[in-house]
């Protein structure tokens, strides 16, 4: 089972006594943190967000989340309701479930005894120049001029489990990162049912909430509804984030727009299966939640091990949505991808599957190569049926996970037709075309080399049937076997061939697992495979895809700088497509290709 190993930097320093000094000399705005165990703020250029310590019950309270303050505000509401709600007036800032708040928490723990109540208390903090690395999950980066990260530890005496709250401030971008790392401190196992990345409390008022949700060809189209009293959550059941939603979630004024009004903005750094989550309470309080779908959790915390929630980065604005996009815009290009490829202008590609889908040969390749070069393409991508022995990839009907050339599209070999095109000139251009190829790694056919020698590398559940889709399954990259074949396979295509893009594809979401853990032991092997490629081969463009935009995320975003957006290529309803898309991520991330549409024509008896 993975866990969490990383420990906090030696580097911690307390800010010193004095709470809330005003303006540092140095810079134009508040300082980043400001803490003295009792009170606590993160400042941004526009932002502050402050929370102190109940001196009574050692719970953590939330003063303020919004414009820039230097003093905590004056919080209305907080005279005790008479009734059976004991807490569930109050501002929280890490609800459990239990000791009288009955709205739905951040941390639901199930303990060895069965017993399902939590109780923890303020025990310490320390500030961090920087920001922790946790490997197994991305996240965002910075120097230490750019970041800074206060650490909450919270305790619960009863179970003996710790919860480190890290809140990082990125001052520039008016952002705030927000990460939960339990930690089992007792000699018995704990289940973790639920652990949100990101759970606040705004003061009652009106407020819409705004996500994007789409389907396959339709994905992320802004939508927007008022909250009212109550649950209201969207998500993703389907192992991955999905083309249904998106793990974006933002809580706005109700008279907000572009330009105008109150925005809080949560985007989920994960590719998994996620929940967002908006509660308006019988007092007016509204609670806003982003993480891990409950329902694919259930993660067993034996003693001494910790699990890390997966980032979730939070801003504010005054301003309107058009404000939030441009912070998330220029944080994800700094701060988030790691590739050299972040802020380069991308080639204009061509890419062989609309034009020959599996019908093609050597030659046919390589006339439309030169054709692409002679359009001034400065890439051209060869798409799925260029591989399989055994079984060659003909149609969808078989070949995944068997990635070796089909020798008789290339009796010469990939690397020889690979050596000609990248020796094509582009017109108008000094440049010779460059040579990009896609793959599918996580799938196999069940018609497969692969699946022949290793049929239980596949997520399934016990005696249930493997449910095919698209004639594929997924491989179950929880286990490290499954990681080291992907990594070893792709690893050997692209040694030998002069390959300067991948297009990394995945077209279907997960049916069976043999248990709720598995969905999130899948993701973090992911990772693993993506930080060990595109490690390996920093020097290649990698792009997301999956079946279109069923995986544009923060997670993604990470290891590969571009995601293709959509299978859809029609020009107008691209634009919608663009336009939520580029809600949460930057221009450059949005993947698009030149296509040749191939016309089938049909004969006139034919149905």
């Amino acid at each position: 089972m993975a866990t969490v190993t990383s420990t906090l930097s030696s580097s911690a320093a307390d800010m010193g006594s004095t709470a809330y000094p005003t303006y540092d000399s140095e810079r134009p705005f508040l300082k980043p943190i400001v803490a003295d165990g009792t009170t606590f703020a993160l400042n941004g250029r526009n932002v502050s967000y402050r929370f102190r310590r109940d001196s009574k019950t050692g719970d953590l309270l939330s003063d303020h989340f919004g414009g820039t303050v230097t003093e905590s505000p004056a919080v209305p509401g907080t005279t005790p309701p008479s009734g059976w709600s004991t807490t569930s007036h109050l501002r929280r800032e890490f609800p459990e479930l239990g000791k009288g708040d009955f709205r739905n928490p951040a941390v639901f723990l199930k303990h060895h005894d069965r017993s399902t109540v939590s109780h923890f208390r303020y025990q310490s903090y320390k500030v961090l120049d920087g920001k922790p690395d946790y490997p197994e999950l991305p996240a965002t980066f910075g120097s230490n001029d750019h970041v800074k990260t206060l650490v909450i530890r919270m305790y619960d005496s009863y179970s003996h489990v710790a919860a480190d709250l890290l809140y990082s401030i990125f001052p520039e971008h008016d952002a705030i990162v927000r990460r939960v790392v339990l930690t089992n401190e007792s000699d018995k196992d704990v289940v973790v049912e639920k652990l949100a990345s990101f759970c606040v409390d705004l003061p009652s008022a009106d407020y819409d909430v705004v996500g994007l949700r789409g389907e396959w060809s339709r994905e992320r189209s802004l939508f927007r509804r008022k909250v009212d009293y109550g649950m209201q959550s969207f998500g993703s059941n389907t192992g991955f984030s999905s083309h249904f939603y998106n793990p974006f979630l933002a809580v706005t004024a109700s008279d907000s727009n572009e330009t105008h009004g109150d925005v809080w903005a949560f985007s989920l750094v994960y590719t998994g299966s996620f929940a967002a989550e908006v509660e308006k309470s019988p007092h007016g309080i509204v609670r806003a939640a982003i993480g891990m779908n409950n329902y694919q959790l259930s993660w067993s915390l034996q003693p001494g091990q910790s699990i890390a929630s997966p980032e979730c980065v939070a801003i504010y604005s005054s301003s309107g949505m058009g404000s939030i996009s441009r912070n998330y815009h220029r944080l994800y290009r700094d701060h988030l991808i790691k590739s050299k490829f972040a802020t380069e202008p991308k080639p204009p590609l061509l890419n062989s599957w609309e034009g020959l889908y599996f019908d093609f040969d050597e030659t046919k390749i390589e006339q439309l190569a030169k054709s692409a070069a002679g359009l001034g393409m400065k890439l051209f991508v060869l798409d799925d049926g260029w591989f399989g022995v055994k079984h060659p990839r003909i149609d969808d009907k078989g070949g995944l996970g068997d990635w070796a050339p089909n020798p008789a599209r290339f009796p010469s070999g990939l690397k020889t037709i690979v050596d000609r095109i990248t020796k094509l000139p582009v017109a108008r251009s000094e440049q010779k075309l460059r040579f990009g190829i896609w793959i599918e790694p996580e799938m196999v056919s069940p018609k497969s080399e692969l699946y022949a020698a290793h049929p239980y590398w596949v997520m399934s559940a016990g005696l249930h049937d493997r449910s095919e889709t698209r004639s594929q399954l997924v491989l179950n990259l929880g286990l490290p076997e499954v990681q080291d074949s992907i990594i070893d396979s792709i690893t050997t295509l692209l040694k030998g061939a002069n390959v300067s893009y991948v297009k990394w594809d995945h077209n279907r979401a997960i049916h069976e697992s043999a248990s709720p853990q598995s969905y999130h032991e899948y993701i973090i092997g992911m990772y693993r495979v993506f930080d060990t490629l595109t490690s390996r081969f920093p020097d290649i463009l990698w792009e997301g895809c999956a079946a279109g935009g069923g995986r544009f995320d923060p997670g993604v975003l990470q290891y590969f700088p571009q995601i293709w957006a959509s299978d859809n290529m029609d020009g107008l309803e691209r634009i919608n497509i663009h336009f939520g898309t580029s809600v949460v991520y930057p221009l450059s991330t949005i993947a698009a290709h030149v296509a040749h549409h191939r016309v089938i024509r049909r004969n006139a008896a034919s149905p």
